[in-house]
Parts: structure tokens; sequence; C-alpha cells
């Protein structure tokens, strides 16, 4: 869990901001605790950041509860407490806080803090996934296709995923390929998969580089193409560990024995600028 962040922070030395917070403002006690939380200007304190959160907690600023529960869940300037963690996040949740929902369903989900519940999961995730957050919705999406605290459902696993997809999730976007490389409750359709493993790889999402590497090298659906085939694998190799590494290593190195090294050359050129890896789901 991550605290709220802002593109940009006011300087500590405002004396604007300390002196509306000590006037009892909660957004001015928020933005002096986010401060001191990401260490804007000085060194980051965590304690600090707890006590201007909890003023404007107190006071019913949204924000300031959800920060607080990260803190509280994280362990950061506090002693960890998952219990204390789902307080604040509830109260944040009740003001609507999409992302404090989204934290309290991965609390229930989890068993974090109070019993593992995937109803209450469900709940919370379709509260903040009804906002359009996209993490939600891609969770969503999960409990549907695994069956857990709602009936197994493929077609709606893929109609959150569709959403958080459309987002630009690159978590979504891989399970719509595995959906339509697979054919889960739509035709199997290995252009399809293509396409949304290519959404996903290009934000850095390595296991969809490798089935990237997998489908241009069986020529599945796409034109079977060595060049991008062994491009995708070495991407895929270089972000993943264990035994998904391995496989990315060997089929790019199998490749590599019947390619020139002008090839090869010219294949790594095909490499398109991705983001950084994206190994594990949530």
């Amino acid at each position: 869990m991550r605290i709220r962040k802002r593109k940009q922070a006011e300087n500590l030395q405002n004396s604007d901001l300390w002196s509306k917070a000590d006037q009892g403002e909660p957004e001015a006690q928020y933005e002096i605790g986010y401060l001191y939380a990401v260490g804007n200007g000085m060194p980051q304190d965590f304690p600090r950041a707890g006590e201007w959160y909890k003023k404007a907690a107190a006071q019913g600023y949204a924000k300031a509860q959800f920060n607080l529960g990260v803190l509280y869940y994280e362990g950061y300037g506090i002693p960890q407490d998952s219990a204390k963690a789902r307080e604040w996040f509830e109260k944040a949740a009740a003001q609507g806080y999409a992302r404090a929902q989204f934290n309290l369903g991965g609390l229930y989900y989890e068993g974090h803090g109070a019993p593992q519940d995937s109803a209450k999961a469900r709940k919370w995730f379709e509260k903040a996934a009804a906002q359009g957050y996209s993490r939600a919705q891609y969770n969503l999406g999960v409990l549907y296709y695994e069956g857990h605290g709602v009936p197994q459902d493929s077609a709606k696993a893929r109609e959150w995923f569709e959403k958080a997809a459309a987002q630009g999730y690159a978590r979504a976007q891989y399970n719509l390929g595995v959906l339509y490389y697979e054919g889960h409750d739509v035709p199997q359709d290995s252009a399809k998969a293509q396409e949304w493993f290519e959404k996903a790889a290009a934000q850095g999402y390595a296991t969809a580089q490798l089935n990237l590497g997998m489908l241009y090298d069986s020529g599945l659906g796409v034109p079977k193409d060595s060049l991008r085939a062994y491009m995708w694998f070495s991407v895929a190799a270089a972000h993943l560990s264990g035994d998904q590494q391995k496989l990315a290593a060997d089929n790019r190195d199998r490749l590599a024995g019947g390619m020139t090294p002008e090839q090869i050359a010219d294949a790594l050129r095909l490499a398109p600028a991705v983001g950084p890896p994206i190994l594990t789901p949530i």
C-alpha cells in the first residue's frame, strides 16, 4: 500500500500553511503530514507525518484517514497494526474514498486486520470499481474468474478486466490476453490475445513478454516471426526469474543458434521502450 501522493507539494516552510494547520484546518494538517511522509525538502519523518494525519483524520478528512491507515498497515513511524489500518480505511471508505474502499477489499480478501471474507472484499471492490478505480475493477475480475465470494463467472471476469484494461492497467490487459488465448467464455482468438499481450508487455509485464515470444515463435494467430520472438524472449529473460526466466532464456538461445549476428542485432532493435518490469499479480 502506498501513501497518497500529489504531483507537487508546498514547501514545508510555508508560514501560511503552518498557520492554517495550527488553527485546526484539516487540509493544512494533512498537507504537513504529507510533506513529512514523502520527505519533501527535509528528512522523511513518518512519526511526525502520523501526528499531523491524526489531527486531520480526527476531523473527518478522508485523505488523512486513508494515509493514516497506510502508516498503520505498513508500520511506518508507528507500530504495525492491520486492525487499526482497517479502522481508518473504513472511515475514509464511508466517505466514498475509492482508494480506501479498495484497500478495505484487499484486507478482507487477505484476512489482514479482519477475518478473511471474500464477500466483503467483493463489496468494497465494487464500491471502488463503480468510481472507475482500475485496480478494484481488476480484482473484481479475479474474484469472478476464480469464484471467490461470488459464483465463478468468466464472462463477468472478462467485463471487469476490460474496464481496467481500457484504463491501461497492465495486469488486466494480460489477463484478457489469457482469456482470448485459452478461449474462456470467448471464442479462442490468438490475434486478440496477442493484441492484449502487446499492451501489457509495453508496460513491462514480463509474463506477457514471454507469451508474445511464444506466439511469434509458434505462429499461433500471428505470422511466425523469429526476430520478434527472439526480441520478446530476450526482454522477458531480462525481467523474469526462476522457471519462467529459464524458459525465456532457453528459447532465446535456441533461436539464436539459427540466426546470424546481423539478425540478432536487427531483432534487438525491434525492442520497444517498455516500462519497469511487472512480475506478479496483485
